[in-house]
């Protein structure tokens, strides 16, 4: 694309952002136009006498800049899977060229007020420069691996906690000391569940929790217990009375009557259930080769940032930094 009046490292880093193409549409109310619809005024069509399926097609001028479909192609690449699937076909090109259009405007409207130098700007140019190089360096390093059957089998068979899950049912919990005290909370919360309510049964048995709850940390967290049974390091910290009683349950949005544990009196609430997973090692490849990359890349990226923190002069002046309030 070729600028006359546009920052090109402005330009550069945020065409580089594809999110904006879709946070401008949605924010702005640019919603895409229908084919067939004439664009703005401002987006002018381009003669096609001398068209060719090129990187150099001109898809839009804004003033005397050009829009090319390379520009295009190069902004969906990067896209995430999701997004591509939003701007997929001709309908999703018309749509994408439009928007990034107006993102493009917004630019030269920034550069036009001088926003172009201002700190905000220059440090998010900072901050995607990090970004970018860190990335093109992993990619550099992991780009060509490849992972083994033995390798996949292996993972597989020593973390069974990702492709082998019983049914899990999250729960919300009110903790008190006595059985009264549990027995006086489970009769208040039934009459509130059975009333009429502007407010879901959740946030109901949420106020309860608040409310009532001998459990400070419960409180805070509206009670929740996370998913039970619980799994590798998401494993909660609650009683095996309080797991089985969960297991029991299976009307979404009921509750549990009172019940003991060692450590006092509960109700629970059921939120959702998670039906079991059991998957065989052929399904679960793509799963473990996607697990396995991520670990690479961020032992790869953690390696990077060693190697130039080591290489670099750096001094960070902790005395200033601790009488800082």
């Amino acid at each position: 694309m070729q600028y006359d009046n546009v920052d090109l490292v402005m330009v550069r880093t945020i065409t580089a952002c594809s999110v904006l193409c879709i946070t401008f549409t949605v924010l702005l109310g640019c919603k895409p136009k229908p084919l067939g619809v004439k664009p703005v005024q401002r987006v002018r069509p381009v003669s096609t006498s001398a068209y060719r399926d090129t990187d150099n097609t001109v898809l839009a001028m804004i003033g005397k800049n050009k829009v090319t479909l390379g520009d295009i192609k190069r902004l969906r690449r990067d896209m995430p899977v999701v997004q591509k699937l939003m701007f997929a076909g001709k309908r999703g090109l018309r749509h994408m060229v439009e928007a990034y259009v107006e993102m493009l405007m917004f630019a030269m409207e920034a550069k036009r007020v001088g926003l172009d130098r201002s700190p905000m700007t220059m440090e998010g140019i900072r901050q995607f420069e990090a970004l970018h190089y860190l990335d093109r360096a992993i990619l550099k390093k992991t780009g060509k691996l490849r992972f083994t059957d033995q390798q996949l089998w292996t993972f597989y068979k020593s973390h069974p906690q990702y492709f082998h899950l019983p049914e899990r049912h999250e729960c919300l919990d009110i903790h008190a000391s006595t059985e009264p005290q549990i027995q006086k909370i489970y009769n208040r919360l039934s009459i509130a569940l059975n009333e009429i309510s502007d407010k879901s049964p959740e946030d109901i048995f949420k106020d309860f929790v608040k409310r009532y709850s001998q459990d400070p940390d419960k409180q805070k967290t509206g009670g929740s217990l996370g998913f039970l049974p619980g799994v590798g390091d998401s494993k909660p910290q609650v009683p095996p009375e309080v797991v089985a009683e969960a297991a029991r349950m299976h009307v979404i949005f009921g509750i549990s009557k009172p019940f003991k544990a060692s450590d006092g009196y509960h109700i629970l609430f059921l939120s959702r259930i998670k039906p079991p997973v059991d998957m065989d090692f052929r399904s679960a490849k793509p799963r473990i080769e996607n697990i396995l990359r991520q670990q690479m890349e961020t032992r790869a990226g953690q390696a990077i940032a060693h190697s130039l923190l080591s290489n670099a002069r750096i001094k960070i002046n902790q005395k200033v930094l601790n009488e800082i309030k």
